[in-house]
């Protein structure tokens, strides 16, 4: 009870609790998969896709990044500040978070939430390969998240994909969030 009234307490909103459940569960999901049992305990196993890890200042969409800030990983060289970036049509309904050379995407509107590492597959392909949590359900699913430079605007375009490539969503413009991003709205559309 004492760490519940102290998560309140704290300036957080109790609404906000489900979310910090589930991202606590999809860190315990992908910290489960360490050395030892076929994963590399850093996060989701880029080799799932067949992928390796990949400088995110390097994508095409690098000039929307804070990337001169010298941030990298030993296995994720190349990476940017934290920034975030937000759907502005939809009121910051979807809200993207990159750090490092990874990302974390909350659609507060399906809620779905992904977390993935930018990496490139033997093919070329280039993008976020991690997974996915779907609805309040604490299951990891694989998937992979598309982008693309949208314009001299300092924005870009993102779409979830299941782990085969089939859209999962669609395209949605992401744009530099001007200050602080707005808590999840009590509804959908």
């Amino acid at each position: 009870m004492t760490s519940t009234r102290a998560f309140i307490h704290t300036g957080c909103q109790a609404r906000r609790l489900p979310k910090a459940v589930l991202v606590c569960a999809l860190l315990l999901a992908l910290a489960g998969c360490g050395p030892g049992v076929g994963g590399s305990g850093t996060g989701p196993d880029l080799a799932t896709f067949g992928a390796t890890a990949a400088p995110v200042c390097g994508a095409p969409f690098a000039l929307a990044l804070r990337c001169d800030s010298g941030v990298s990983a030993p296995d994720a060289p190349g990476g940017t500040a934290a920034t975030q970036f937000v759907d502005q049509s939809s009121g910051s309904q979807v809200v993207a978070t990159l750090r490092g050379s990874d990302i974390e995407l909350d659609l507060r509107c399906p809620q779905l939430y992904f977390y993935g590492r930018w990496g490139t597959t033997a093919s070329g392909v280039q993008r976020y390969f991690g997974g996915y949590t779907p609805g309040n359900g604490l299951s990891l699913v694989p998937a992979q998240l598309a982008v693309a430079q949208h314009g001299p605007g300092g924005g870009f375009v993102v779409q979830l994909l299941d782990a085969s490539g089939a859209a999962l969503t669609a395209p949605v413009r992401l744009q530099p969030a001007a200050g602080a991003v707005p808590g999840a709205a009590t509804g959908c559309p």
